[in-house]
């Protein structure tokens, strides 16, 4: 447990985790409520994983990674966030992902 300590903000989830009552176990997910790409997420999606079933609208940039059982058992919500890219409303064709394969 110690490297939960010391790693500060993953101790923030670790740490209530031990508190949770109840037998079993819990698998949440934690992650910030955006992403860093500069692309609309829903557009990614259709884009690169046309077959994905979306459970919600994911506007602008929203992570599509459901937090609700860390926020519900652990109280845990990301605080710390990193300014992502400015919007960009550009296409992302093939001959831009063959020149510019990491989309930045």
């Amino acid at each position: 447990m110690a490297w939960y300590v010391r790693g500060g903000r993953r101790a923030r989830a670790a740490l209530p985790a031990l508190g949770v009552p109840g037998p079993g176990a819990h698998a949440v997910h934690l992650c910030a409520p955006e992403t860093l790409v500069p692309f609309p997420t829903e557009e990614l999606l259709r884009r690169y994983h046309p077959t994905a079933r979306l459970l919600r609208p994911l506007p602008g940039r929203t992570a599509p990674v459901d937090t609700t059982a860390a926020r519900r058992l652990l109280g845990f919500t990301a605080e710390r966030l990193i300014d992502g890219p400015g919007e960009s409303r550009r296409d992302f064709d093939a001959e831009e992902r063959r020149t510019r394969p990491f989309m930045g």
